[in-house]
């Protein structure tokens, strides 16, 4: 078995995970492999509830239990990168569900107060690249597209350390002069690659940092539209839960018509600042716009942008 620390959580797998941190047990999570049929196409992708749910994903089957336990079942012949692309993102969303986080579709940045910066938006909008950029920036990037938060006793959003490398396109790697020699491409069929980051620790921290920023990353409506803008509200409540990974998931987990995700959306909006960053789809200004957003990381938040001002 492998041990790793991610999400303030001590995993011992027996599929090697190459893209966490080493760590120790004894183990909180469980990941081992199960006897079991590959996933029939006319199976729903989703089934089960609360503490006992089932993922047909591609040709795999993962069973994720009371937010301890993953066991795979996945065809003869299937690449251990396919099995790690679903396990580190849906299924691991799936557990951390359970076990009472908000997930959120999101990479994050450390900031020099030691506190979390968290980039989300729909994919393409260029997530995993912002935080190339701000990685290249001095800027120590704490997970790609999984971000791990739960809510203190002082309901204070507080961030784990998740997966400490970057998927980017082929297109990106070349934008960036970065080779794809001896990068392992994320998927069989994917012209994606693990890219590894240089400040990562040998060991992965199992220490919460509180999350102070979300940047909500989209397309710009006009020329005179300002790069970075304050959202409050209902307004940053909602950009908050529209990003909950696997949303559908949470909702299975605490029930169909739960109110625990809202909540938990409110009560982290009501904590950090949340902006808009309207940038230009495409890359012709991406450096240009890496530099503002790194920029505005750097500067302290005003007392009217420190929190998003939902109401109680």
């Amino acid at each position: 078995m492998h041990y790793y620390h991610a999400f303030g959580l001590k995993l011992e797998s027996a599929l090697p995970l190459p893209e966490l941190q080493r760590g120790s047990g004894p183990a909180d999570v469980v990941i081992d492999f199960a006897d079991g049929e590959h996933h029939d196409r006319n199976e729903r992708w989703l089934s089960g509830a609360g503490e006992h749910i089932t993922l047909h994903l591609d040709n795999m089957v993962f069973t994720v239990e009371g937010g301890r336990s993953v066991r795979i079942a996945a065809p003869p012949g299937t690449g251990d990168n396919d099995i790690r692309l679903r396990l580190l993102g849906t299924v691991m969303a799936t557990l951390l569900h359970q076990r009472g986080y908000f997930p959120l579709h999101a990479n994050s940045v450390l900031l020099a107060s030691g506190g979390v910066a968290a980039f989300s938006g729909p994919s393409g909008a260029g997530k995993s690249t912002m935080a190339a950029l701000l990685d290249r920036q001095g800027f120590r990037v704490l997970g790609d597209d999984l971000c791990a938060i739960r809510l203190d006793g002082e309901q204070r959003p507080m961030v784990y350390g998740g997966i400490p490398r970057l998927k980017l396109w082929q297109a990106t790697l070349d934008l960036f002069g970065r080779a794809r020699d001896g990068l392992e491409p994320v998927a069989s069929d994917y012209d994606k690659f693990h890219v590894p980051l240089d400040a990562v620790q040998e060991v992965g921290s199992l220490d919460p940092r509180p999350l102070e920023r979300l940047y909500l990353l989209g397309a710009r409506d006009s020329d005179d539209e300002p790069l970075i803008q304050p959202l409050r509200g209902i307004l940053a409540a909602d950009g908050v839960l529209d990003n909950a990974f696997r949303w559908t998931i949470g909702q299975s987990v605490a029930g169909e018509n739960s109110r625990v995700q809202f909540d938990q959306a409110m009560a982290i909006a009501r904590k950090i600042a949340v902006f808009r960053v309207a940038r230009r789809w495409g890359t012709d200004q991406l450096f240009e716009e890496g530099a503002l957003i790194a920029a505005h990381l750097s500067s302290p938040l005003t007392n009217k942008a420190a929190a998003g001002g939902v109401g109680s």
